[in-house]
Protein backbone atom coordinates (compact mmCIF):
# COMPACT_ATOMS: atom_id res chain seq x y z
CA UNK A 1 0.00 0.00 0.00
CA UNK A 2 1.07 3.51 -0.04
CA UNK A 3 2.26 3.56 3.51
CA UNK A 4 5.25 0.67 2.12
CA UNK A 5 5.50 1.87 -1.24
CA UNK A 6 6.47 5.93 -0.36
CA UNK A 7 9.74 4.96 2.06
CA UNK A 8 10.34 2.08 -0.40
CA UNK A 9 10.69 4.27 -3.33
CA UNK A 10 12.39 6.87 -1.31
CA UNK A 11 15.38 4.33 -1.33
CA UNK A 12 15.30 3.23 -3.94
CA UNK A 13 15.44 6.54 -5.36
CA UNK A 14 18.73 7.43 -2.78
CA UNK A 15 20.65 4.23 -4.17
CA UNK A 16 20.20 5.20 -7.62
CA UNK A 17 21.63 8.93 -6.83
CA UNK A 18 24.67 7.23 -4.96
CA UNK A 19 25.42 4.82 -8.31
CA UNK A 20 25.01 7.90 -10.35
CA UNK A 21 27.88 9.07 -8.79
CA UNK A 22 29.72 6.47 -8.06
CA UNK A 23 29.65 5.45 -11.64
CA UNK A 24 31.29 8.54 -12.59
CA UNK A 25 34.78 8.31 -10.21
CA UNK A 26 34.51 4.37 -10.40
CA UNK A 27 37.39 2.74 -12.59
CA UNK A 28 36.04 1.46 -16.08
CA UNK A 29 36.56 -2.44 -14.69
CA UNK A 30 33.96 -2.00 -11.45
CA UNK A 31 31.89 1.22 -13.76
CA UNK A 32 30.25 -1.00 -15.90
CA UNK A 33 28.52 -3.71 -13.49
CA UNK A 34 27.71 -0.54 -11.31
CA UNK A 35 25.98 0.48 -14.31
CA UNK A 36 24.42 -2.38 -15.31
CA UNK A 37 22.95 -3.19 -11.63
CA UNK A 38 21.66 0.56 -11.72
CA UNK A 39 19.55 -0.63 -14.60
CA UNK A 40 18.41 -3.67 -13.52
CA UNK A 41 17.29 -2.00 -10.21
CA UNK A 42 15.12 0.46 -11.76
CA UNK A 43 13.69 -2.83 -13.26
CA UNK A 44 13.08 -4.63 -10.41
CA UNK A 45 12.24 -1.95 -8.76
CA UNK A 46 9.36 -1.56 -10.98
CA UNK A 47 7.62 -4.85 -10.11
CA UNK A 48 6.77 -3.23 -6.63
CA UNK A 49 4.02 -1.69 -8.76
CA UNK A 50 2.59 -4.38 -9.93
CA UNK A 51 -1.02 -4.66 -10.89
CA UNK A 52 -3.32 -6.12 -13.68
CA UNK A 53 -3.17 -3.33 -16.48
CA UNK A 54 -1.60 -2.28 -19.88
CA UNK A 55 0.25 0.55 -18.33
CA UNK A 56 1.83 -1.27 -15.74
CA UNK A 57 2.61 -4.35 -18.36
CA UNK A 58 4.19 -2.34 -20.82
CA UNK A 59 6.32 -0.13 -18.95
CA UNK A 60 7.57 -3.68 -16.92
CA UNK A 61 8.08 -5.14 -20.51
CA UNK A 62 10.53 -1.83 -22.18
CA UNK A 63 12.47 -1.67 -18.55
CA UNK A 64 13.31 -5.59 -19.26
CA UNK A 65 13.79 -4.76 -22.80
CA UNK A 66 16.50 -2.03 -21.54
CA UNK A 67 18.06 -4.53 -19.02
CA UNK A 68 18.67 -6.54 -22.37
CA UNK A 69 20.39 -3.52 -24.17
CA UNK A 70 22.53 -2.74 -21.62
CA UNK A 71 23.50 -6.45 -21.19
CA UNK A 72 24.89 -6.40 -24.85
CA UNK A 73 25.91 -2.42 -24.44
CA UNK A 74 27.41 -2.57 -21.08
CA UNK A 75 27.32 -5.76 -19.09
CA UNK A 76 29.44 -8.30 -21.30
CA UNK A 77 33.13 -7.62 -22.14
CA UNK A 78 32.80 -6.93 -26.01
CA UNK A 79 29.80 -5.61 -27.03
CA UNK A 80 26.80 -6.14 -29.59
CA UNK A 81 25.79 -3.10 -30.71
CA UNK A 82 23.32 -4.08 -33.15
CA UNK A 83 21.05 -6.16 -30.41
CA UNK A 84 21.68 -3.63 -28.03
CA UNK A 85 19.66 -1.46 -30.39
CA UNK A 86 17.37 -3.76 -31.52
CA UNK A 87 16.49 -4.41 -27.40
CA UNK A 88 16.50 -0.55 -26.96
CA UNK A 89 13.96 -0.30 -30.01
CA UNK A 90 11.91 -2.95 -28.59
CA UNK A 91 11.77 -0.96 -25.47
CA UNK A 92 10.42 2.20 -26.81
CA UNK A 93 7.79 -0.18 -28.81
CA UNK A 94 6.12 -1.22 -25.50
CA UNK A 95 6.14 2.52 -24.37
CA UNK A 96 4.45 3.28 -27.56
CA UNK A 97 1.93 0.90 -26.37
CA UNK A 98 1.35 2.14 -23.19
CA UNK A 99 0.94 5.41 -24.48
CA UNK A 100 -1.16 4.38 -27.13
CA UNK A 101 -3.10 2.27 -24.53
CA UNK A 102 -3.40 5.16 -21.49
CA UNK A 103 -4.87 7.78 -24.27
CA UNK A 104 -8.28 8.43 -24.58
CA UNK A 105 -8.93 10.77 -27.35
CA UNK A 106 -9.34 8.07 -30.71
CA UNK A 107 -8.55 10.51 -33.26
CA UNK A 108 -4.97 10.55 -31.85
CA UNK A 109 -4.22 7.21 -31.24
CA UNK A 110 -5.11 6.81 -34.60
CA UNK A 111 -2.73 9.60 -36.02
CA UNK A 112 0.23 7.65 -33.20
CA UNK A 113 -0.23 4.31 -34.64
CA UNK A 114 0.22 6.13 -38.76
CA UNK A 115 3.43 8.00 -37.56
CA UNK A 116 4.77 4.53 -35.96
CA UNK A 117 4.06 2.75 -38.88
CA UNK A 118 5.89 5.52 -40.95
CA UNK A 119 8.91 5.38 -39.40
CA UNK A 120 9.75 1.89 -40.43
CA UNK A 121 9.79 3.80 -43.74
CA UNK A 122 11.60 6.44 -42.87
CA UNK A 123 14.57 5.14 -40.99
CA UNK A 124 15.75 3.52 -43.48
CA UNK A 125 15.18 6.46 -46.25
CA UNK A 126 16.28 9.07 -43.77
CA UNK A 127 19.72 6.94 -42.80
CA UNK A 128 20.43 6.08 -46.57
CA UNK A 129 19.96 9.43 -47.61
CA UNK A 130 22.48 11.28 -44.90
CA UNK A 131 24.98 8.37 -44.65
CA UNK A 132 24.72 6.91 -48.59
CA UNK A 133 27.16 3.82 -48.44
CA UNK A 134 28.23 3.87 -45.27
CA UNK A 135 24.41 2.94 -43.76
CA UNK A 136 24.46 -0.55 -41.96
CA UNK A 137 21.95 -2.11 -39.40
CA UNK A 138 23.22 -0.11 -37.03
CA UNK A 139 22.89 2.77 -38.23
CA UNK A 140 18.98 2.40 -39.48
CA UNK A 141 17.88 0.94 -36.13
CA UNK A 142 19.57 3.89 -33.96
CA UNK A 143 16.89 5.98 -36.25
CA UNK A 144 13.84 4.44 -36.35
CA UNK A 145 14.86 3.80 -32.29
CA UNK A 146 15.46 7.50 -31.89
CA UNK A 147 12.38 8.51 -34.06
CA UNK A 148 10.09 6.47 -31.77
CA UNK A 149 11.28 7.72 -28.34
CA UNK A 150 10.94 11.49 -29.72
CA UNK A 151 7.30 10.18 -30.99
CA UNK A 152 7.14 8.77 -27.31
CA UNK A 153 8.20 12.27 -25.46
CA UNK A 154 5.85 13.98 -27.97
CA UNK A 155 2.51 11.41 -27.13
CA UNK A 156 3.28 10.94 -23.26
CA UNK A 157 3.31 14.95 -23.16
CA UNK A 158 -0.40 15.82 -25.23
CA UNK A 159 -2.27 13.18 -23.25
CA UNK A 160 -5.16 15.00 -20.88
CA UNK A 161 -3.74 13.12 -18.05
CA UNK A 162 -0.15 13.35 -19.02
CA UNK A 163 2.37 11.70 -16.35
CA UNK A 164 5.14 14.17 -15.25
CA UNK A 165 7.75 11.34 -14.20
CA UNK A 166 6.85 9.74 -17.64
CA UNK A 167 7.40 13.04 -19.55
CA UNK A 168 10.87 14.06 -17.93
CA UNK A 169 11.71 10.23 -18.11
CA UNK A 170 11.83 10.61 -22.01
CA UNK A 171 13.67 13.92 -21.73
CA UNK A 172 16.43 12.47 -19.62
CA UNK A 173 16.43 9.06 -22.14
CA UNK A 174 16.93 11.52 -25.02
CA UNK A 175 19.58 13.50 -24.13
CA UNK A 176 21.45 10.56 -22.87
CA UNK A 177 20.49 9.15 -26.54
CA UNK A 178 22.12 12.26 -28.04
CA UNK A 179 25.17 12.22 -26.27
CA UNK A 180 25.98 8.66 -27.13
CA UNK A 181 25.12 9.11 -30.65
CA UNK A 182 27.28 11.84 -31.02
CA UNK A 183 30.03 9.96 -29.33
CA UNK A 184 29.76 7.16 -31.50
CA UNK A 185 28.82 8.99 -34.69
CA UNK A 186 32.55 8.65 -35.95
CA UNK A 187 32.22 5.75 -38.48
CA UNK A 188 29.85 7.84 -40.41
CA UNK A 189 30.67 11.62 -39.74
CA UNK A 190 33.82 13.47 -38.30
CA UNK A 191 33.34 15.65 -35.30
CA UNK A 192 36.19 18.80 -35.87
CA UNK A 193 38.15 18.85 -33.23
CA UNK A 194 37.44 22.21 -31.54
CA UNK A 195 34.16 22.45 -32.58
CA UNK A 196 30.98 23.20 -29.86
CA UNK A 197 29.87 19.71 -30.45
CA UNK A 198 33.33 18.37 -30.15
CA UNK A 199 33.26 20.68 -26.72
CA UNK A 200 30.21 19.42 -25.00
CA UNK A 201 31.44 16.03 -25.69
CA UNK A 202 34.20 16.43 -23.14
CA UNK A 203 32.26 17.89 -19.76
CA UNK A 204 34.83 16.08 -17.65
CA UNK A 205 32.12 13.61 -16.38
CA UNK A 206 30.07 11.09 -18.20
CA UNK A 207 26.75 13.22 -19.65
CA UNK A 208 25.04 10.25 -20.90
CA UNK A 209 24.95 7.97 -18.02
CA UNK A 210 24.17 11.16 -16.11
CA UNK A 211 20.71 11.26 -17.74
CA UNK A 212 20.64 7.84 -18.40
CA UNK A 213 20.47 6.55 -14.96
CA UNK A 214 17.55 9.42 -13.91
CA UNK A 215 15.47 8.33 -17.12
CA UNK A 216 15.14 4.95 -15.75
CA UNK A 217 14.78 5.92 -12.20
CA UNK A 218 11.91 8.51 -13.67
CA UNK A 219 10.36 5.72 -16.03
CA UNK A 220 9.90 3.20 -13.65
CA UNK A 221 8.35 5.09 -10.79
CA UNK A 222 6.06 6.75 -13.30
CA UNK A 223 3.44 3.48 -12.63
CA UNK A 224 3.48 4.46 -9.27
CA UNK A 225 0.40 7.08 -9.69
CA UNK A 226 -1.76 5.06 -11.37
CA UNK A 227 -1.27 2.60 -8.73
CA UNK A 228 -1.66 4.66 -6.13
CA UNK A 229 -4.87 6.65 -7.61
CA UNK A 230 -6.61 3.08 -7.72
CA UNK A 231 -5.30 2.85 -4.06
Amino acid sequence: NKKILTPLYSIFVIVEIFLSHYVQIAPTEIANPAKFFAIALACAFCVLSIEKSKIYLFTQLALVATVAADYFLVYIPVRHQLYGMICFAVAQIFYFLRIYFEDTCQKRKKVNLILRIATLVIAPVCTFAFLGEKADAVAIVSVFYYLNICLNLVFASIQSNSNPFLIIGFICFIICDTFIGLANVGPYLQIPEGSFIHTIMKPGFDPSWAFYIPSQVLLAISVLPNRVKKQ
